[in-house]
């Protein structure tokens, strides 16, 4: 039988919490962190709306509707856009009309998809991600 490549050696005594299974390995991943990394992970889900909430029925979001509404419908039209332009430009037809639709998908995808998933994260509490720094949103 082979021996593993990693021998289980002692871990030098630190101040964190150092809970160990039985193979020596950290039991979380937490386990591991500085103690002053975990608490600005712990803040993520204190400032989140609610972990059973969907993020659609934050207050903001609701509140703003159009809005995320007019971002999904950007992002979906971009996509669909650059798609068609991409499709087109594999067809045996001359011209610049997958130049046309791939610009203008990606002038749809890009502020569309931006505003989507910044209100997104700003909904559920994600550290950065503030409803006050999107002027739409003001």
């Amino acid at each position: 039988m082979k021996e593993p490549l990693l021998s289980a050696a002692p871990v030098p005594e630190s101040n964190h919490d150092t809970s160990k299974s039985a193979s020596g390995r950290p039991s979380s991943f937490r386990s591991i962190l500085p103690s002053g990394s975990a608490d600005s992970h712990s803040n993520y889900s204190a400032t989140s709306f609610s972990n059973q909430d969907s993020w659609i029925k934050h207050p903001k979001v609701k509140e703003n509707w159009r809005t995320v509404i007019a971002s999904a419908v950007l992002s979906i039209l971009g996509i669909t856009l650059l798609t068609t332009g991409i499709v087109v430009a594999f067809t045996p037809a001359i011209g610049y009309q997958c130049l046309i639709f791939g610009t203008i998908g990606l002038l749809c995808l890009i502020p569309g998809g931006y505003h989507f998933i910044y209100i997104y994260c700003a909904a559920v509490g994600r550290p950065g991600y503030d409803f006050e720094n999107l002027p739409v949103l003001r």
